[in-house]
């Protein structure tokens, strides 16, 4: 076997690969345009991306382009619940394709950008999108996901389905659907559902594990889950323990889930465990090894003990503040999300829609009138909070997130 370095090998082999493998799936008539565009847009943005745009999670160039041909795969094929090319009647299939494609490139090129590059990048993107695709719309890339039953263009906004206030859940678990979990929901669902494991990134209280944990809680009945949360001090038996814990002895040297379900690992925290004195973090290589050989090793039979119909998703923030760099050699294994802060629009929403359901309860106080108000003071609050208030070395503490403006919400319920 030769091993060959990414720098001298380049990601044009993965698109080759990727074609040959779907010539059975997808018609030629569309398939050689769709990896023709692949290509030159790749060839474009890739450079763009690592030249004027900004990762706080770094990835590397061939886990960019595998995200890309994944999302791809999980809309087009003969599989599952996916639009098979060969037996489609629908009219106008290359704009259709063109869309998937237009859809695929923006959530993995431009998935895991912080979001002072976002606009960035989605200005550069849709103007190599209108050289080859002249229907797509104008507007921010990002404001648009695609409808799996029209497979047309729509803007998450129309998706955003009704809220209502459950006083019995707890506070921080609940969730207000907004346009941005409407999209981080609808790409779990289709990531997850085509099998491929997913990262979400972002900066601490921004609702990743919220949106994970809703996410899986409303899944479909095939699909278990199970939640484990890293720390500094979890070590690789923690994590041996949790994989014999909630999954199934199917042989002696096999576990999985119950018979026709799939298993969906929640690792929060994922860049948490100490580095060793080689500079790795162990539980990450284990579940680096996990998904590479499918399996790990038993050190007390000293046999390797494989896993079967597991798919992982993960949630870190940023490395800084005891969370560690993770190695790309596990990160290669994910389509990597970043959820940027909320807007102060969103944060009104969010927390209006949640005071007011509380205030509603009482419909005889007639006080859920002053419900927007009062968070609209509060988010002012808060933003005038992070502005004046930056950390010094005497004020090393001065540093605020969305969880102290929700500490103020959860403490008027």
């Amino acid at each position: 076997m030769v091993h060959l370095e990414a720098v001298h090998l380049g990601w044009e082999p993965l698109v080759t690969t990727w074609e040959e493998k779907m010539e059975g799936e997808v018609p030629e008539e569309y398939l050689k345009p769709l990896c023709q565009n692949i290509r030159e847009v790749c060839a474009i943005m890739l450079p763009f991306v690592r030249r004027n745009c900004k990762e706080m999670v770094g990835s590397v160039d061939a886990n960019l382009i595998t995200s890309a041909l994944q999302l791809i795969s999980s809309f087009i094929g003969t599989e599952g619940g996916r639009l098979d090319l060969k037996k489609s009647q629908l009219p106008d299939l290359q704009i259709i394709v063109m869309n998937y494609l237009t859809f695929a490139l923006c959530w993995s090129l431009g998935a895991n950008l912080h979001d002072s590059s976002r606009q960035t990048f989605s200005d550069k993107f849709r103007q190599e999108m209108k050289k080859r695709f002249l229907q797509y719309p104008d507007g921010d890339i990002y404001d648009y996901g695609i409808d799996p039953e029209t497979h047309k263009l729509q803007l998450w906004v129309e998706k955003i389905p009704p809220f209502h206030y459950d006083a019995t859940g707890s506070f921080f678990e609940i969730l207000v659907p907004t346009g941005d979990t409407t999209k981080y929901m609808f790409l779990l669902n289709t990531l997850i559902g085509a099998g491929f494991n997913v990262l979400i990134t972002g900066e601490t209280g921004v609702g990743k594990s919220v949106v994970t944990k809703d996410f899986l809680t409303n899944a479909p009945e095939h699909i278990v889950s199970a939640c484990v949360n890293f720390s500094g001090k979890t070590t690789t038996k923690n994590l041996q323990d949790a994989f014999e814990g909630n999954l199934q002895a199917k042989g002696k040297t096999l576990l999985g889930p119950p018979g026709g379900k799939k298993m969906i690992f929640f690792i929060d925290d994922v860049n948490m465990p100490q580095l060793d004195r080689y500079g790795s973090q162990p539980p990450c290589e284990l579940l680096r090894q996990c998904i590479d050989a499918g399996g790990f090793y038993d050190t007390k039979k000293l046999v390797f003990k494989q896993i079967k119909d597991t798919r992982f998703v993960c949630a870190c923030a940023p490395p800084g503040g005891g969370r560690n760099a993770v190695t790309p050699r596990l990160f290669r294994h994910f389509n990597m999300i970043w959820v940027p802060d909320l807007s102060e629009s969103s944060m009104r929403t969010i927390f209006s829609s949640i005071l007011k359901g509380f205030l509603e309860l009482n419909e005889q106080s007639g006080l859920s009138i002053f419900a927007d108000p009062v968070i609209k003071a509060s988010v002012d609050i808060y933003q005038k909070a992070i502005n004046d208030f930056l950390p010094t070395p005497s004020k090393c503490h001065y540093t605020f997130n969305l969880r102290d403006l929700s500490k103020v919400v959860q403490g008027m319920l």
